[in-house]
This record gives structure tokens, C-alpha cells and sequence, in this order.
């Protein structure tokens, strides 16, 4: 769960080292990451039993 978070850092310490197309590359995969995680939650059946 912290894979995003990992891969965020990486952006913030590619764009303060001046490295732009890095910090992107980043960036886009975190977004990937986080939207198949979203989906993976999102469409997962709860159990519920009361």
C-alpha cells in the first residue's frame, strides 16, 4: 500500500534535482497505479453480514 507514496517521493526528489522528464515518468506511472488500485477497491463486492 505504500507503493504510491514510495513512487511519490521519487517525483518530489526527481523535480528538485532538475530532472523533469523523470519526475513525468513518475508521475504518470503513480497515476496508474493509483487508478488500478481505485478500480481494483471500487468494483470489489463487500461482504457484509449483519
Amino acid at each position: 500500500m505504500y507503493l504510491p507514496f514510495l513512487i511519490g517521493c521519487g517525483t518530489i526528489f526527481s523535480a528538485l534535482a532538475g530532472k523533469r522528464k523523470l519526475a513525468y515518468l513518475f508521475w504518470f506511472a503513480d497515476l496508474v497505479i493509483i487508478l488500478a488500485w481505485l478500480k481494483y477497491h471500487a468494483t470489489d463486492a463487500l461482504l457484509l453480514s449483519f
